[in-house]
């Protein structure tokens, strides 16, 4: 619980175009995993 505190106020001092980009990174990554997760369900 610590931890994910720590973790929310580091972010919060993020300016807005870190968060953004780290937001679009999160995002470009949870794309890759779902491509991935569809190519091998389409190859089964």
């Amino acid at each position: 619980m610590r931890m994910c505190s720590l973790v929310i106020l580091a972010f919060n001092r993020l300016h807005l175009f870190e968060k953004f980009s780290f937001l679009a990174n999160f995002f470009g990554s949870l794309a890759n995993l779902a491509l991935s997760f569809l190519k091998i369900f389409n190859s089964s």
